[in-house]
């Protein structure tokens, strides 16, 4: 069956780990066959630290070692969809 778009961020249950992240921050997906299209890492202003779009699952474990410390928010999008995650760096 396939998922409307609308349901994509309600079926999937994404989590991320490890929060607070050192290093990585690893998003989990309950179908990894089913990727977002991409994420972008906003601080606690709103201004966007990266961004990339998801092509592999690969792409789940991002690089957090170059943030600094603090809180952030993953925004993960998938067509006209999209949900925000929270997370610390530290």
């Amino acid at each position: 069956a396939v998922l409307a778009v609308d349901d994509y961020f309600s079926s999937n249950s994404i989590a991320v780990y490890p929060n607070p992240s050192k290093a990585v921050l690893n998003i989990t997906l309950a179908s990894t066959n089913n990727l977002p299209d991409g994420y972008i890492i906003y601080n606690m202003l709103g201004q966007i630290m990266t961004s990339k779009k998801i092509n592999h699952v690969d792409d789940l474990s991002i690089q957090t070692h170059t943030l600094c410390n603090g809180v952030y928010y993953l925004k993960l999008s998938k067509k006209n969809s999209s949900e925000t995650i929270p997370f610390i760096k530290n």
